[in-house]
């Protein structure tokens, strides 16, 4: 969607404030251009000729969540999520991307095997003591470019990718669907148990699971304004999925899913509409079509749960992980307050927006400690990496785990790392 496309959007905005009162970064630090008020003035005069794209208006479109808050917030429905994302797309073909997005999304992305290659060297990096060395001697605050806050959200990395760890099919006692799993990269690199835990539930429930061949979603890369590579991850993932029959795609990350549901909209042809209708979050699905029947093992704990933007503001699923967390025995389900609010991840905004990343998922972490949980729950791996980081700086002693670790845990042990 070219900018000149979205002027109906920007001529909509009222510049009424609720975006202001809503806006997550605004919230942490009082600055206009945070708001999505502020960047549409910003982009309504760069449609018409009055200023135009430098890196500092560049930088002040990057510095936003995508939450979508400001979204549905909005009297006159201006969509800021897609002004914002077409903003960063012309951004991008007329500045280009950063030395680190371009080698990120056009190398690592791209390539299965050396995504697992920086993997296993992360995980190398780390088990042999030399991050820790690293952090505890200061040599990374003297490095440049800031390396020592990107080294810091760097997420741990599994001994064994998960998809190594798994057959390619693994059949239900009684099947009743087969459903391809789209893992995502941070659950095939970091939290291995968590696909251990999907693949149990859902063959524990009727589904047969088929671990397709699969790249990254390319999330990334479009929310960063390179849609060439997102196209391409697209219609990639979307042949090697095709590669075999299937009822449903599943994933347990709620940006995998948003973006998979989105390839329709990004390829435009028939065979990606038809994929990207078949794709359902695996909470939808066990709330849904497959259903969900615990086991006889109870999780007794106070669990309260954390709504991914790209879960509750992009697919609409709210009431669906809730109501699977309450089947199972033993969890007392806690809400906490703005359970919805973003946890300042969105991705690689943490990493290029540090220090406003940490402050927003500070008030998070506020916010799930105040609740008198144990446990929080969430639907995303990203949140998840997010929110354990925020809680192990505000010094709480509140685990993260995915909302599907606790339902294979009726099951019995399941690993949960």
């Amino acid at each position: 969607m070219q900018m000149i496309e979205l002027k109906t959007q920007i001529d909509r905005c009222s510049k009424c404030g609720n975006c202001q009162s809503v806006c997550p970064l605004y919230g942490v630090q009082k600055r206009e251009t945070h708001v999505a008020r502020g960047k549409v003035f910003l982009l309504d005069r760069l449609l018409d000729g009055q200023i135009s794209w430098t890196h500092r208006l560049s930088e002040i479109v990057s510095t936003c969540l995508l939450c979508r808050m400001c979204v549905t917030n909005c009297p006159n429905e201006v969509q800021v999520d897609r002004l914002i994302k077409a903003a960063r797309e012309e951004a991008c073909s007329t500045l280009g991307l950063s030395f680190w997005k371009r080698n990120a999304f056009r190398f690592l992305l791209l390539s299965a095997g050396r995504l697992n290659l920086f993997a296993r060297l992360l995980w190398a990096y780390e088990r042999s003591g030399i991050r820790k060395l690293a952090r505890q001697s200061g040599l990374l605050k003297r490095l440049p470019w800031g390396l020592f806050e990107k080294e810091s959200v760097l997420p741990h990395a599994a001994s064994r990718a998960f998809s190594t760890q798994v057959p390619r099919v693994v059949t239900a006692r009684t099947s009743r669907m087969l459903v391809a799993y789209f893992y995502g990269c941070m659950t095939n690199h970091t939290y291995t148990g968590t696909g251990h835990s999907t693949v149990r539930v859902l063959t524990q429930n009727g589904a047969s699971v088929v671990l397709p061949r699969q790249l990254c979603c390319g999330l990334p890369a479009l929310a960063s304004g390179d849609r060439r590579t997102a196209e391409r991850l697209a219609r990639e993932n979307i042949r090697l999925l095709n590669q075999t029959p299937f009822d449903y795609v599943v994933t347990d990350c709620a940006s995998c899913g948003s973006m998979l549901k989105e390839y329709g909209g990004l390829l435009g042809d028939r065979a990606s509409l038809a994929f990207s209708a078949k794709v359902r979050d695996v909470t939808e699905l066990l709330a849904g079509p497959l259903g969900f029947t615990p086991g006889p093992f109870p999780f007794r704990a106070k669990i309260t749960y954390h709504d991914p933007c790209h879960l509750k503001r992009y697919q609409g699923i709210y009431a669906q992980p809730r109501a699977l967390l309450s089947a199972v025995p033993g969890v007392a389900l806690i809400e906490m307050k703005q359970a919805d609010a973003c946890c300042g991840s969105a991705g690689s905004f943490s990493v290029t927006h540090y220090t406003l990343s940490t402050a927003v998922g500070g008030q998070k972490a506020a916010n799930v400690t105040e609740s008198g949980a144990e446990w929080v729950a969430t639907g995303c791996p990203a949140c998840r990496l997010q929110l354990e980081r925020c809680l192990k700086a505000a010094g709480s002693g509140v685990s993260v785990l995915h909302t599907v670790d606790v339902l294979a845990s009726t099951y019995g042990e399941v690993r949960v790392w």
